[in-house]
């Protein structure tokens, strides 16, 4: 949590432990990492007391920014990764769509268009010409083998 100490106090209360907000071994952030395996013991009591769904309830009014490690599954099925766009879906040349992480550019606001990678050598024609082969240097290629 960025500024634990700042939140350590409504992190106490929301996990239901505000015996921890005073703990002198926990009191701020040099103790917590002073006494790290004890407070990562007791957090870890703690949090085993309620399951996922329990404790993105009981979080969800914490003044903190906080969010749960995930799978790639459990992030693909984010309410929020969906609303903020963070997944995209691409089709391939063949028309088969799946989801891919969006990019991080915006211009102007705007997310960038996907689209799928080429093909593999889609575009080894028209690079090869414009490097000054010809289309006989290109039937030669093919027949060796060398490009497809």
């Amino acid at each position: 949590m960025l500024e634990s100490d700042r939140f350590w106090p409504d992190f106490c209360t929301h996990i239901g432990r505000p015996d921890l907000i005073d703990d002198p071994r926990f009191v701020d952030a040099t103790a917590r990492k002073t006494n790290n395996r004890e407070c990562i013991r007791i957090l870890r009591e703690q949090f085993a007391t309620a399951d996922m769904a329990q404790w993105r309830e009981r979080l969800a009014t914490m003044k903190g920014v906080w969010a749960p490690v995930q799978t790639p599954l459990e992030t693909h099925d984010d309410v929020r990764v969906a609303a903020n766009g963070y997944l995209r879906t691409v089709t391939t040349n063949t028309g088969h769509e799946f989801a891919t992480v969006a990019s991080p550019v915006q211009f102007g606001g705007e997310p960038t268009d996907l689209g799928p990678a080429p093909d593999l050598g889609q575009h080894t024609e028209e690079v090869l010409l414009e490097l000054g082969k010809t289309w006989d240097d290109l039937i030669t290629l093919k027949e060796g083998g060398h490009i497809s």
